[in-house]
């Protein structure tokens, strides 16, 4: 056997070692997501997600008949929703079926991911498998969110492994990428900057200036109109759905009513941008310490200009800033931080692809800028700020894992020329006795110690929020009631949830069974209403109303006022909503709305 194909075979016994081991992580993972999947009711964030693409079903419109701001995402939802209601002729159970079309989809999202970075190492194994255990607010659904995080993270890792003379992998980055969009619109700045790279590429190029970051075929007109040739062909999808169903006209009436949402008022750019960087410095008491400390680790870091030869001092100092940063997230773990821990991982991307020989360059641009990008479109997006931020993050992560891990591979393979490091000197009777430690040895074991130490209090942390975080709820060992009948059916929940859920399902059931087809608004936070309703048309501007409250009600007075078809025949009421139900009542009867009182709501009737 030539020395070849002995290199080639210990290369391939090594990548099968690191597959198998790959395969046990993630069906572990696996095992415990469909573990966790039944427990929480989701709030009324969950059920939301389904509203759009359930009233895109029923044949509505996008904008024309939804105003929610994130209604756009409800087209990739749609051909789930389509074939579940195909299949069991109605709504009970989409809930928890979403959430299992979730696990598929972050299941499949995460294996590719792995494939297309395997060559780098064990970095590919640890990013794909904490990139699957993490979900998005812990919300495991189908959601613009779960959704936005898969593609944007995808798209970055098909860009940056492709073979750029070719074109399958650039096309389908540019569809993820354009899935991504439709999450959040905010992430077309993405696009743009990728074009003035191209252009920038262009000019270097014709002066001659070939060795930079802007020189890779990555940024060549080819790879970029392949890439948009992808991002089209989902766009023109989508824009064909559109107006199919609805016209220029009617989008220019209602667009101005939906961008007037008062959960998300219109703010200035620089003061997102503040909001951006405030709420990071502000998001617990002691993360700060972490941002300074970290801060100057890295100016020591870029100030070294023999950073090469201290390249174990720098990484054990950057990982000890992001084992404190992670524990300044300990207090409220099951809490709003659920997020947060995501984003100390950056630390150690930083670091690492500064002191990497072989700089992945593809994936920092592609991947972790990519990560970067979407964290400020998710802040500009959303009124959650460091929230959403860090959870945008966890798309660089898996870039910071595989730098981590070329960089662990560089240190521990590295030739040093003084090989022996003096432990202790002392003298015993007439000899001089040395105890030493060989230098390779000492670096790889502090690496290594350090970064374990990271990734396992990261790994661990996920895996232990993840099993004892409910959204919205209190940890699972409280949760002992499983949900039947309707859309939430088979969920595990608490006692008093199971028994407003069954209340208002039953008054559902009973009142409007046989009114398919007609108009009906729900005036309750309680999303999952319209689900339940099953073939009802949604008379509102959105089952997401931004609160009980006056706001709403003259939201939905705009709203019918230029789609007075979307009226409704029938109000439903739940009698332990925030609203001032004798003014509700009065106005409702005004109207011509005859009332009747059950033992859970009233329920209204146009006459």
């Amino acid at each position: 056997m030539t020395a070849t194909k002995k290199i080639d075979l210990q290369k391939n016994k090594k990548l099968l070692t690191m597959d198998i081991i790959f395969a046990i992580l993630m069906l572990g993972a696996l095992v415990f997501a469909i573990w966790k999947c039944r427990y929480g009711f989701g709030g009324n964030d969950e059920a939301f997600y389904l509203t759009i693409p359930h009233r895109l079903n029923l044949g509505d419109a996008l904008i024309k008949d939804e105003w929610h701001l994130s209604q756009l995402s409800g087209f990739l939802i749609l051909p789930f929703v389509k074939l579940y209601t195909l299949i069991t002729g109605g709504t009970t159970g989409i809930m928890l079926a979403s959430r299992f079309a979730y696990i598929v989809v972050h299941l499949i999202v995460s294996v590719v991911i792995y494939i297309r970075l395997r060559r780098f190492g064990y970095g590919a194994v640890i990013s794909s498998v904490l990139f699957f255990v993490y979900t998005p607010y812990d919300i495991m659904a189908l959601s613009y969110n779960t959704m936005g995080l898969d593609l944007v993270a995808l798209s970055g890792v098909l860009m940056a492994t492709a073979d750029y003379t070719k074109k399958a992998s650039v096309i389908t980055a540019g569809l993820c990428f354009a899935g991504a969009v439709l999450c959040n619109p905010y992430m077309a700045a993405a696009y743009i900057i990728f074009a003035l790279c191209v252009i920038v590429h262009l000019v270097l190029k014709k002066l001659g200036k070939t060795k930079n970051i802007f020189a890779g075929d990555y940024f060549s007109i080819r790879t970029f109109l392949w890439f948009t040739l992808g991002a089209g062909i989902l766009a023109v999808l989508f824009l064909v759905f559109l107006f199919i169903r609805t016209s220029i006209s009617d989008i220019k009436t209602n667009l101005p009513y939906m961008m007037a949402d008062p959960e998300h008022p219109s703010l200035p750019l620089s003061l997102k941008l503040n909001y951006y960087f405030k709420t990071m410095w502000e998001c617990t008491a002691l993360f700060k310490y972490s941002l300074i400390a970290y801060g100057v680790v890295l100016v020591i870091l870029i100030a070294d200009f023999k950073r090469k030869n201290h390249k174990v001092i720098h990484l054990a100092l950057s990982c000890a800033v992001t084992v404190f940063a992670y524990c300044t997230m300990f207090e409220k773990l099951v809490d709003y931080n659920y997020n947060y821990i995501m984003f100390p991982a950056l630390f150690l991307g930083i670091t690492s692809y500064i002191l990497c020989d072989k700089k992945p360059r593809e994936l920092l641009i592609f991947n972790f800028f990519l990560g970067i990008i979407y964290s400020f479109a998710m802040c500009f997006s959303s009124n959650q700020y460091f929230y959403v931020e860090s959870m945008a993050i966890s798309a660089s992560n898996i870039s910071s894992f595989v730098f981590t891990g070329i960089l662990i591979k560089e240190i521990c393979s590295a030739d040093y020329s003084d090989s022996k490091i003096a432990l202790v000197s002392y003298q015993s009777g007439k000899e001089n006795i040395e105890k030493s430690v060989n230098r390779r040895q000492l670096c790889s074991a502090v690496a290594l110690i350090s970064v374990a130490a990271a990734v396992m209090l990261q790994c661990g942390m996920q895996i232990w929020t993840k099993a004892n975080h409910v959204f919205w709820e209190l940890p699972t060992s409280y949760l002992t009631t499983t949900l039947s009948g309707g859309p939430a059916a088979g969920i595990v929940t608490n006692q008093a949830n199971a028994l407003t859920y069954q209340n208002i399902l039953s008054d559902i059931s009973q009142g409007y069974d046989d009114k398919k087809g007609e108009n009906i608004l729900f005036l309750t936070e309680k999303t999952w209403t319209y689900l339940a309703a099953e073939d009802m048309n949604y008379g509102t501007f959105s089952a997401w109303i931004s609160g009980e409250n006056d706001t709403s009600v003259s939201r939905l007075k705009q709203f019918y006022s230029v789609n007075p078809q979307k009226e409704p025949k029938y109000i439903y009421i739940p009698k332990e909503s925030k609203w001032n139900l004798a003014n509700l009542q009065k106005d409702a009867l005004e109207q011509g709305y005859n009332l009747k009182e059950t033992t859970w709501g009233y329920m209204l009737e146009k006459r």
